[in-house]
C-alpha cells in the first residue's frame, strides 16, 4: 500500500473529501420556496402561426398566446396591443412564458388600460442550447425572423417588440437587441450574460465573442434568481450598461427563485408586468422611446420602489396641496411606537421635532398596515392652533421613503438625516407623519438616534475560526435601526452566520429584518426574524467587489422589533465556504482532473523509457502529480500571456477572465488541482472495481443490445463480440462510419463501451497471470529453489498492456464525457435529420475511432520503443496549456485530449526501436535465501 500513497495523496484525498462535503451542502443549500404560484383564470389557448422560415426549420415554431373568450379573437390572427416575444431557454418550452402573458392579460382587464400586451412564444424544440452552442445560430435566425412576422400581423404597424429571454434565450434576445429600433426592451431571466457557466464548444464562444451592446438604444433588464439557481450563478448574468437585479432585492418579493421557478413566481412576475405597462406612452400606446424614462421606471420597480407611482414622482419636487384639518400630535421621547386608531374620522398628523442636538441627528419611521400614499413631510410649525403649532406649507418626503421588506403586514421605511434637512431650510421645524382614516390599525414606530452612536464597523472573524464574535450585547431599548459596516466582505467565497437573538420581549410575537445591502450591485439580501424563525443569516455575495469600488463596503442594515432587546454576534461557516467553493468552481475541475491524468501518463511514459516497466496509475500520480512544478508554470505563462501584446493576437487566458470577473483568488489553483488529484485517485479505484464486479454486466446488457439491434438471438451477439475482441479494428471502423454519418459523439460513446470491455479481457488476463505468477513463486519457496529466474519486479508481464490501457481509457472517458451533450442533442433531433449538423464532436471522435486502429489492435505499449521521455514533455506540454486555456472554455479539451492520444498513436506506430541489453543469470538479483545461505 505504501508504494501508492504517501503523505500528498492522504492530503489530496482530504481536499477532495471537503470538496464533496462542499458540493453535498451547496445541493441543500436552498431557500424555502415561498413564491405564490400563477393561476390561469380560463384555459390558456397557444394559436401557431406561419412563419416565411418554417420550412427551413421545421423544428422551430410561434404561437401567439390567449385565453378562454378571447381566442377566437387570435385565431382570426387580429392584434391590436403591444407585441411582447418570449424566448425560450435551454431545453424550456414556449409554454413557460404563459405566466407572463396571463398576468399582463388579466393586468389589462383588470386596471381597464386603453392598451395591452399581445405575447408571442417561441418554440425552440426544447434544445439544449446552453451545453451545445452550435444551436444558437439557428435560434438566432429563426427568432430574428419571427420579430418580422409578429410586425406584420397588425393592421396598424408595431413598431416595436419586447424580447423576454429565459436563460439562453436571453444570450438570443440579447443579440437581436443591439443596436435595433425594433427592440425597445430586452428582459433577461436568469440569463448568463457574461459567458456560459460551462463553455462546451467553440460555436457559444464565438456567439458570446459578437455581442456588443455598449452603444445600443435598447433597455436591457437582466434578472437571476440568486441562490436557488443552481445552473446559472448570478455573477454571469451581469450586462454592462443594463438593470441587474437579484430577485432578493426586488420590492415585494424579496424572494429567491430557482432557474425555472423565475417564469412563474407570482411576485416577481407582478413586478415585471408593472414595470411593462409604466414604460408605455400613454399618447401613442406603444412602448415609449424615451430611454431615460424606460430605465427610471425599472429601476423604481425592480430596484427601489417608494409605494409612489412612478409617473408623478416629478411633481414631488413640489410643494404639495395638503390640508392642515386634522389632530397633530407630537409625542415625548426618542424611540416610541404610536398605535393609530382604527376608524377614526379625522387624518392624523405626528410631529418629529427637529432638533440641532447629537442625540437627534438621523430619524427612521416603520409603518405599518400604512394604506397612505403621502405619509412623510417636512414643515415649519408656525401657525398656533390650540396648544400646538400646525404647519401650513409642506415639503415632500415620501419619495424618499421605501417599501420594506416583510414576512407580514405591509411595511414602509423612511430613513432621514435631520441635521441635513434644518440646513437646507431654516424655516423647518419638524418632520410629519400623516396617517388618513383607515379601516385597519396603523403602526408607527420611530426611532431618533446618533448615527455614530447605531453605526458599528465589524472586523470579520478569519473563515477558519470557529468562535462566535459578538458584535453588540444589548441593543437599546426600542431602538428599530442599526447599521453594521463589514469592510472586509469582499469575495463571494466568504461565508458568515449573522446571529439576532432576542434577549427580551414584550410581546410574543416580534418581527425583524436583516439586510445585507451591497453598493456596488443590486444584489440585497434579507431575513426575517420572527418568532417562529430565528435561524441565523447566511452572510455572503453574489459577486465579488470590483476594483472600482474598492472604497466601498458592504452593510448589514438590521430593522428590529421595538418591544425586544437583540444580542447580535457573527461566525464563520467552514461548510458554507465549501458551499461557495463548490457552487463557483465545479465546472473547472473537469480541466484540472484532465490534466492530473495527463501527468500521470507523463510519468508512466517516462517509466517506460528508464525502467521498460509501465507503472501503475496510483503509483503515477503519486510521483508525478506533484504541483509544484505544473501550478508554477501555469501561473508563470499565464500572468505572462495576460499582457496586451498577447492578448490582442492569441486568445486571453482563462485565469485573467476570472480575474476580471473577482472570482480568482490565490490558493484557487492549487485547491483545483489537489481537489483533482483525490478524485483522479478515486477514480482509478472505481475503474479497478469496475473491471472487476461491472465485466459481467456491462457484457450481457451489450449482448441483450445488440440482439436487439441486430435481430440475432443472445447465443449468435455472443460469438459476434468474441470476434470482435479478436479483431477490434472492426470496431474501430464501425465508429468511424458512424462519425461519418451521425456524430462524433456517438462514436466517442460507443467507443467508450467497446474500450472498456477489452479492458475487462485484459483485466481478466491480467489476474490469470497475477495468480499463475505466486502459485509458482509459493512453488519455489516450498521446493526451496534457489534458481531465481523470475521477475523480481513484483510485476506480471501483462501488467504493462492493462495499466496503459487504463490510464488512455480515463482520457477516452474525459473526451467523451464533454461530447456528452453533442449526442443528445442528435438524439433529439433525430426525426429531423440522421445526422448532427454542424457536429462539435466530429473531428474528436473521427480521431480518435482513427487512433483506435493502432490502439486496440497492436501490443500496446511497445518497450522496445524509443523516444519516450521526449513524448512525455509534450504531454506536459498540453496538460499546462490546458490549464492556462481550458479551465473556462472546456471545448479546448477537445484538442488537447485528442493531440494527447494521437502522439501516443503516433508514438508506438513510428518511434525507432532501441536494444535492451538481456540480464545474463550471473547478473540477475541475488534472491534472499542465497544471500542468508552465505551469511550462514
Amino acid at each position: 500500500m505504501s508504494s501508492i500513497i504517501n503523505g500528498f495523496i492522504v492530503f489530496s484525498l482530504t481536499a477532495t473529501l471537503l470538496y464533496f462535503i462542499g458540493l453535498l451542502a451547496f445541493i441543500n443549500d436552498h431557500e424555502e420556496n415561498k413564491c405564490d404560484m400563477t393561476y390561469m383564470f380560463e384555459y390558456p389557448q397557444f394559436v401557431r402561426i406561419s412563419n416565411k422560415i418554417d420550412d427551413k426549420y421545421p423544428k422551430y415554431g410561434l404561437y401567439a398566446y390567449s385565453e378562454g373568450r378571447l381566442t377566437e379573437k387570435t385565431r382570426n390572427m387580429f392584434f391590436d396591443g403591444i407585441p411582447v416575444l418570449f424566448i425560450p431557454g435551454n431545453a424550456g418550452s414556449h409554454r413557460q412564458g404563459r405566466s407572463l402573458a396571463s398576468v399582463a392579460l388579466r393586468k389589462a382587464l383588470n386596471s381597464r388600460t386603453p392598451f395591452h400586451f399581445d405575447y408571442f412564444l417561441i418554440d425552440l424544440n426544447k434544445e439544449l442550447s446552453g451545453l451545445n452552442g452550435a444551436l444558437l445560430v439557428d435560434q438566432l435566425e429563426y427568432v430574428n425572423n419571427s420579430i418580422y412576422t409578429v410586425l406584420n400581423l397588425y393592421k396598424k404597424p408595431a413598431k416595436s417588440v419586447v424580447l423576454v429571454g429565459h436563460s439562453m434565450g436571453g444570450i438570443i434576445a440579447k443579440r437581436l437587441g443591439e443596436n435595433s429600433d425594433l427592440v425597445p426592451i430586452v428582459l433577461g431571466l436568469a440569463a448568463p450574460y457574461r459567458r456560459p457557466p460551462m463553455q462546451m464548444d467553440s460555436f457559444s464562444y464565438n456567439f458570446y465573442k459578437n455581442i456588443d451592446t455598449r452603444n445600443s438604444s435598447t433597455t436591457f433588464v437582466s434578472i437571476t434568481g440568486g441562490y436557488n439557481d443552481f445552473l446559472v450563478p448570478s455573477f454571469l448574468t451581469k450586462l454592462d450598461g443594463s438593470i441587474n437585479v437579484v430577485s432578493t432585492q426586488i420590492p415585494r418579493s424579496w424572494l429567491p427563485a430557482d432557474h425555472v421557478c423565475i417564469l412563474w413566481c407570482k411576485q416577481l412576475i407582478l413586478a415585471i408586468n408593472r414595470a411593462l405597462f409604466d414604460s408605455v406612452d400613454p399618447k401613442t400606446k406603444q412602448i415609449s422611446n424615451d430611454q431615460n424614462l424606460r430605465y427610471r421606471v425599472f429601476h423604481h420597480h425592480l430596484i427601489h420602489h417608494s409605494g409612489i407611482n412612478i409617473r408623478l414622482l416629478d411633481s414631488y419636487s413640489l410643494s404639495p396641496n395638503i390640508k392642515n384639518q386634522g389632530e397633530w400630535i407630537e409625542p415625548l421621547g426618542r424611540q416610541y411606537s404610536i398605535h393609530v386608531p382604527r376608524l377614526s374620522s379625522s387624518p392624523h398628523f405626528y410631529m418629529v421635532r427637529l432638533l440641532n442636538q447629537p442625540q437627534h441627528q438621523s430619524l427612521t419611521v416603520v409603518a405599518l398596515n400604512l394604506e397612505t400614499v403621502d405619509w412623510a413631510f417636512v414643515c415649519g410649525a408656525h401657525i398656533p392652533r390650540g396648544n400646538f403649532r400646525v404647519c401650513e406649507e409642506f415639503t415632500h418626503l415620501t419619495h424618499l421613503s421605501e417599501i420594506s421588506p416583510s414576512s407580514n403586514y405591509k411595511r414602509r421605511s423612511l430613513t432621514v438625516n435631520m441635521h441635513e434637512l434644518m440646513k437646507n431650510n431654516t424655516v423647518w421645524t419638524h418632520v410629519i407623519l400623516r396617517v388618513l382614516p383607515t379601516d385597519e390599525q396603523v403602526i408607527l414606530n420611530v426611532d431618533v438616534y446618533n448615527t455614530d452612536e447605531r453605526k458599528t464597523l465589524v472586523h470579520l472573524p478569519k473563515l477558519l475560526s470557529f468562535k462566535r464574535q459578538i458584535i453588540i450585547e444589548e441593543t437599546q431599548d426600542k431602538a428599530i435601526h442599526y447599521e453594521l459596516v463589514v469592510p472586509n466582505l469582499d469575495h463571494l467565497i466568504q461565508s458568515y452566520q449573522l446571529y439576532v437573538e432576542p434577549i427580551q420581549c414584550v410581546n410574543q410575537f416580534k418581527h425583524a429584518t436583516a439586510s445585507l445591502i451591497v453598493p456596488w450591485e443590486h444584489q440585497n439580501q434579507h431575513k426575517f426574524f420572527i418568532d417562529s424563525d430565528n435561524r441565523p443569516m447566511n452572510i455572503r455575495l453574489y459577486s465579488s467587489r470590483p476594483q472600482w469600488a474598492a472604497n466601498k463596503s458592504a452593510m448589514i442594515q438590521l430593522r428590529l422589533d421595538p418591544t425586544c432587546r437583540y444580542k447580535i454576534s457573527i461566525q464563520p461557516s467552514l461548510v458554507g465556504v465549501l458551499s461557495q467553493l463548490a457552487r463557483f468552481y465545479s465546472p473547472l475541475l473537469i480541466v484540472n482532473v484532465a490534466a492530473v491524468v495527463l501527468v500521470a501518463l507523463n510519468s508512466q511514459l517516462k517509466s517506460l523509457e528508464e525502467k521498460n516497466d509501465c507503472c501503475l496509475l496510483f503509483t503515477a500520480i503519486k510521483e508525478g502529480a506533484k504541483p509544484y512544478y505544473i501550478l508554477t508554470s501555469v501561473k508563470l505563462i499565464s500572468r505572462f500571456l495576460s499582457t496586451k501584446p498577447f492578448v490582442s493576437y492569441l486568445p486571453a487566458p482563462d485565469w485573467l477572465i476570472m480575474s476580471e470577473e473577482g472570482t480568482d483568488f490565490f490558493l484557487l489553483p492549487l485547491l483545483l488541482y489537489i481537489c483533482s488529484v483525490g478524485i483522479v485517485w478515486l477514480l482509478g479505484i472505481f475503474l479497478a472495481v469496475s473491471l472487476v464486479v461491472c465485466e459481467t454486466t456491462v457484457h450481457k446488457l451489450t449482448l441483450k443490445f445488440l440482439a436487439k439491434t441486430v435481430s440475432f438471438t443472445v447465443s449468435w451477439s455472443d460469438y459476434i463480440m468474441s470476434a470482435l475482441h479478436k479483431l477490434p479494428c472492426i470496431v474501430a471502423t464501425f465508429l468511424i462510419c458512424l462519425c461519418m454519418t451521425t456524430t462524433g459523439s456517438l462514436a466517442l460513446c460507443v467507443g467508450m463501451v467497446f474500450y472498456f470491455m477489452r479492458l475487462t479481457q485484459l483485466s481478466q488476463d491480467y489476474i490469470e497471470e497475477l495468480v499463475w505468477y505466486y502459485v509458482k513463486k509459493i512453488g519455489k519457496k516450498l521446493k526451496k529453489s534457489q534458481d531465481n529466474c523470475s521477475n523480481n519486479s513484483g510485476e506480471t508481464p501483462g501488467h504493462n498492456t492493462i495499466f496503459f490501457h487504463a490510464t488512455l481509457f480515463l482520457l477516452w472517458s474525459i473526451l467523451t464525457a464533454i461530447n456528452v451533450p453533442y449526442v443528445l442533442t442528435w438524439a433529439h433531433n433525430f426525426k429531423y435529420s440522421t445526422a448532427l449538423k454542424p457536429d462539435p464532436a466530429f473531428y474528436p471522435g473521427l480521431v480518435l475511432s482513427i487512433c483506435a486502429l493502432a490502439l486496440w489492435q497492436l501490443d500496446v505499449p511497445k518497450i522496445e520503443r524509443k523516444g519516450y521521455v521526449k513524448l512525455s514533455q509534450l504531454i506536459i506540454v498540453l496538460a499546462v496549456a490546458s490549464l492556462i486555456y481550458a479551465p473556462i472554455s472546456i471545448f479546448r479539451l477537445n484538442f488537447t485530449l485528442t493531440s494527447a492520444i494521437v502522439l501516443v498513436t503516433l508514438h508506438q506506430l513510428v518511434a525507432p526501436n532501441r536494444e535492451i541489453p538481456e540480464v545474463s543469470q550471473t547478473e540477475q538479483p541475488i534472491s534472499y535465501e542465497t544471500i542468508k545461505a552465505k551469511l550462514e
